[in-house]
């Protein structure tokens, strides 16, 4: 599969003024993932938005990042075992430590899609639906025939690259992405991106460096780095040229 090079790709030594992604929509500024940290990560000067998609037990898409639910709710199981409808009875502002006031639900993918189509925002989608690929695929297709600015504004990425996979056998112009942390590193290098021609990859901030920046410029891929909140460290990768994720947006 062909690497595809976004229209929003970038060369170093430049840096797009988008440069701060708000992970999990800003998740230390507003409860993570939610329609109201999109909104706010927008009003701090975001462009980009990155969200985690998970499927309820009555298969709908919601944006949620934990498999388990007692971090962020009063529910204790996994997030396959209870339908929408109990699900967006939580309310997510409880345990989160801002001002937001609540109640915050646990939104539709859909609802947050829309919120940052509002902002003209740009997307990343990171699957946590691995167990359920092909319902995976139906959905990431479903969704860009419902929002078709996500072809030109959006990316997906995964930690399960046969979900990229799938996904561009199917179709192929969805820009793709591989997340990587320490676990494996190499084998994104070793031939995963000749299989998936993923266009970013989004690294854990240790084991990012400017060799392993210019290794991946050469193949026409973005280095992005997660999760990145202290301002030293925002500072340190901003003088390397790395595009960050990060949980508290700074951009204004």
């Amino acid at each position: 599969l062909q690497t595809l090079v976004c229209q929003y790709s970038f060369i170093p030594p430049y840096l797009p003024p988008d440069w701060e992604i708000a992970h999990r929509c800003g998740g230390l500024d507003a409860p993570e993932n939610s329609v109201e940290a999109a909104r706010l990560a927008a009003e701090h000067g975001a462009r980009w938005v990155e969200l985690d998609i998970s499927f309820s037990k009555d298969g709908v898409a919601v944006a949620f990042h934990d498999s388990s639910m007692e971090r962020l709710t009063s529910l204790t199981g996994d997030i396959t075992s209870f339908p929408y409808s109990q699900l967006a009875g939580e309310d997510l502002a409880l345990k989160h430590n801002s001002s937001t006031p609540g109640p915050v639900a646990i939104p539709r993918v859909e609802q947050v899609l829309e919120e940052a189509a509002r902002h003209g925002l740009k997307v990343i989608l990171d699957l946590k639906t691995w167990r359920s690929p092909g319902q995976t695929v139906e959905l990431v297709l479903q969704l860009y025939r419902d929002f078709p600015w996500l072809e030109t504004r959006g990316m997906v990425t995964t930690f399960h690259p046969h979900l990229a996979y799938l996904l561009r056998r199917r179709r192929p112009t969805i820009v793709t992405a591989v997340s990587v942390d320490r676990r494996w590193p190499q084998l994104v290098e070793l031939g995963l991106w000749r299989l998936l021609g993923f266009s970013a990859v989004l690294a854990s901030k240790e084991l990012v460096t400017e060799q392993l920046r210019d290794f991946w410029l050469e193949r026409g891929v973005r280095l992005m780095a997660w999760t990145v909140n202290d301002e030293q460290e925002k500072r340190s990768m901003k003088e390397m040229r790395i595009q960050i994720l990060t949980d508290t947006v700074t951009v204004t």
